[in-house]
């Protein structure tokens, strides 16, 4: 009894000591370096590109585009104030105009803004009329307020908005002041000194230099674009500035900077989208001044080598997507996230270079609204590519290095989908094991079949030749458990030392590589702690299994037989 509880415990030590730990997870380091058709979000993401989904450039009223505002009508239309064109248009999604109010419908007209309210009709600012009308299907003015001959009313109005109240909320631009007037035309609240501008009085709160837009919003304050201050502010109804951006009087394009913004509007996250006019760009800002978003460098966000030129309204539509006028460009823009994107990863050896692995899981980790959804696919070596759902991988995918890629696609271009991580496990495969042929011949590509064992195992292992010193070049034979090259070509030759310890065999592989037909410039990354470990285990379990295999059988034989 003795005697077989010793052998017990000896054989318990042993596979404590020669059994390295085999399960291990690699996590894709820095998923924003990918190659690939997919743009890099505002944080550690990927997501679907920004497209050009519409574009309009038509001549309108016999002049070039000049959109001087935009807005995307619930019919799905689109409503354009074009100065040069002397008019307001209501175009299709095919470019065609089903309504105007032009010149010839009002003398002189020369419009700046325009929007189509709940009841039908259009609200339209004449700047060098000093007037704001409103102006009903069958082009009958309905109300208007300010006239060229009384400067008391207006001075030069650039925008105007309705407000659920009935009232109608003016910025009147060189007056330095937002105005809100009632029906009967009574200024009802004002925020600005008429006259006097913010830069003569040292930015003190209660003054605007030349503000050129004003919303009211949910939660009664005003949302102002005041252009020349380089500013943007919300004001609570009793001239409290709650939230600004931008530093007053200076333009630049630094953090917390602007450059004469034409218009702001308050997102349902919170956010404000604001036209940057003198910076030619789009910007998304977060209630603590974060820059959430910014779209307007030639050749990025969709946008061609014209980028954006003195835009003059961005708005985001009734679908989500961004509608831009884009002034000098003499078009309109709306953005929207491209229908799919693809990201392809290098070839990774999960920080264990030419070590033969099996691969046992694959999963990424997104972010995908309805309508939108994440796709992924891998290849062994230089196998074919195959497609994985629910992160694990077959039970014989055998190889050096993993590839992957992933595609994201949406329904809608409002939504983009999210790749935020990719996680691989694997542990590190026996010289030979179930996989090591493919089923298109190159040896460790992918899976396979398990080959046949002898019936009857010898008693005695054979002895592993001991590598020669240096290098060693020459034929590796995968069937004798080395793997295969670093592009899984068969019998490729290879260089490096080669060890063979208690069945495993590691190996390094020939260090010229085609870069050209790697998927990615990635680099793989450097051998992860885990990893150095575990390799620290195989060569630990090899070079103690005989020592102490030997003290085992010494001694046991020590032990008395005669109890």
């Amino acid at each position: 009894m003795t005697k077989r509880l010793l052998c017990a415990l000896l054989a318990f030590g042993l596979l404590l000591v020669a059994t390295p730990a085999h399960a291990a997870t690699w996590s894709e380091p820095d998923i924003t370096a990918l190659r690939g058709t997919l743009a890099p979000g505002d944080g550690p993401w990927l997501e679907l590109p920004w497209t050009v989904v519409w574009q309009y450039s038509e001549m309108l009223g016999g002049a070039l585009l000049d959109p001087r505002a935009v807005e995307r009508l619930p019919n799905g239309n689109t409503l354009i104030t074009s100065r040069d064109g002397l008019g307001v248009y209501e175009i299709s999604a095919d470019g065609s105009v089903v309504w105007s109010y032009t010149a010839d419908d009002y003398t002189d007209l020369v419009p700046f803004h325009a929007t189509r309210l709940a009841n039908g009709n259009t609200l339209i600012v004449s700047r060098m009329q000093d007037t704001v009308l409103e102006v009903a299907p069958d082009k009958t003015i309905v109300w208007s307020y300010g006239s060229p001959e009384d400067a008391s009313k207006l001075i030069d109005p650039f925008t105007a908005f309705r407000m659920p109240n009935g009232n109608t909320l003016i910025a009147d631009n060189q007056a330095c002041r937002v105005l809100e007037v009632s029906a009967s035309g009574e200024i009802v609240w004002q925020y600005g000194v008429t006259g006097q501008r913010a830069a003569d009085n040292g930015y003190a709160q209660g003054y605007l230099d030349w503000p050129k837009w004003a919303t009211r919003l949910a939660n009664g304050n005003t949302l102002i674009a005041d252009d020349e201050g380089h500013r943007v502010l919300e004001v609570t109804p009793e001239g409290t500035v709650v939230w600004s951006y931008g530093q007053a009087g200076v333009s630049g394009s630094g953090p917390g900077q602007l450059s004469h913004p034409v218009s702001a509007e308050r997102l349902d996250d919170g956010s404000t989208l604001i036209s940057d006019s003198g910076n030619d760009r789009a910007l998304i800002v977060a209630m603590d001044g974060t820059v959430v978003s910014s779209i307007g460098t030639p050749g990025e966000d969709g946008l061609d080598e014209l980028g954006l030129n003195d835009l003059r309204r961005v708005t985001i539509t009734p679908t989500g997507t961004l509608l831009i006028a884009d002034t000098r460009n003499s078009r309109l823009l709306e953005l929207g996230h491209a229908a799919s994107g693809v990201v392809t990863s290098g070839q990774i050896d999960c920080g264990l270079p030419g070590v033969r692995k099996r691969f046992t899981s694959l999963s990424v980790a997104s972010v995908t609204p309805t309508g939108t959804a994440a796709t992924l696919q891998y290849r062994i070596d230089s196998g074919a590519w195959k497609t994985t759902s629910g992160g694990s991988l077959p039970a014989d995918t055998y190889g050096m290095l993993i590839t992957y890629r992933v595609t994201l696609v949406t329904d809608d271009p409002a939504v983009t989908p999210r790749l935020t991580g990719v996680s691989i496990g694997y542990q590190p495969a026996p010289a030979q094991s179930p996989g090591d042929g493919d089923d298109d011949g190159s040896p460790g590509a992918g899976t396979g079949t398990t080959r046949p064992r002898p019936s009857a195992r010898p008693w005695s292992r054979p002895r592993v030749p001991i590598a020669p010193r240096g290098p060693v070049i020459g034929i590796m034979n995968p069937s004798e458990g080395y793997a295969s090259s670093q592009f899984g070509e068969p019998l490729a030759t290879l260089e490096g030392p080669v060890t063979s310890r208690s069945g495993w065999t590691l190996e390094r592989v020939n260090t010229e590589v085609d870069v050209d037909s790697l998927a990615s410039d990635t680099p793989a990354p450097l051998p992860s702690p885990e990893g150095l470990i575990l390799l620290g285990g195989l060569y630990a379990a090899g070079a103690l299994s005989v020592p102490l295999g030997r003290a085992a059988r010494a001694a046991v034989s020590f032990v008395p037989t005669d109890y």
